[in-house]
């Protein structure tokens, strides 16, 4: 498919941005001169209301740099997540690039929603709390809000996570790509909000197994992968 005048302009857009300000501050300039972060947010959320193509454009810029920015944990895994549950509460700060989230969902290494453990349980106040560990979770130091799967008497589900509560224990990790920063996230009874339908989980998650797969490729293959994320986000969309 040939590309858009306005596809070939952003290219050219975040190329010469990161050729300016390579590494990790290329973020600021990112979501603030391009929308980067707000991509594909729609705009009543305060997005820029893009689609798979333009996702596709800048995380190809990306790899091709290797910049170690939260486009993809952020701008595409955690708003597309809540996109799919159907809350927009948090969009308008993740598209204006005011907060990071992350997506806290892989257990024991496996991005598999059968292989989620984490708990769900209500709380006497009418509550949600949770208790878990969470692996790689893509930007899960810094970022200002989490994302998790766990499971509820009903099944899987998603809940939204204060990272400043009580119960929420994060460790930074060294993974062998500083690319892809990734933290450890325990979960002790960690208060958390219920986002869309309990039991819908694993509808939401299997959206995202696509985009996961780009977390364990060597770096040389990041951009074949994003070629493929394209082509199946055009077939579910």
């Amino acid at each position: 498919m040939r590309p858009t005048d306005e596809q070939q302009e952003l290219r050219a857009a975040v190329r010469q941005l990161l050729a300016r300000q390579p590494g990790p501050d290329a973020w600021g300039p990112l979501t603030g001169q391009i929308g980067a972060a707000g991509l594909a947010v729609p705009e009543e959320h305060g997005g820029a209301g893009c689609g798979p193509l333009e996702i596709h454009v800048v995380m190809e810029e990306l790899g091709r740099t290797l910049a170690p920015v939260p486009f993809l944990g952020s701008a595409v895994l955690t708003t597309q997540t809540l996109l799919a549950c159907g809350d927009g509460a948090l969009l308008p700060a993740l598209a204006e690039g005011a907060a990071v989230g992350a997506l806290a969902w892989a257990e024991e290494g496996a991005w598999d929603p059968d292989a989620v453990r984490a708990a769900a349980r209500r709380a006497p106040d009418g509550g949600w709390r949770l208790t878990g560990v969470k692996d790689h979770v893509l930007d899960g130091a810094d970022a200002d809000l989490l994302v998790v799967a766990a499971r509820t008497d009903a099944g899987l589900a998603l809940f939204h996570v204060p990272v400043d509560e009580p119960g929420v224990h994060r460790e930074r990790l060294v993974p062998m790509d500083a690319t892809r920063p990734q933290a450890r996230v325990t979960l002790d009874g960690a208060p958390g909000r219920l986002l869309g339908a309990a039991g819908d989980g694993g509808r939401v998650l299997a959206r995202d197994h696509g985009s996961t797969r780009l977390l364990g490729a060597p770096a040389e293959h990041r951009r074949r992968l994003a070629t493929e994320l394209r082509l199946t986000y055009r077939q579910i969309a």
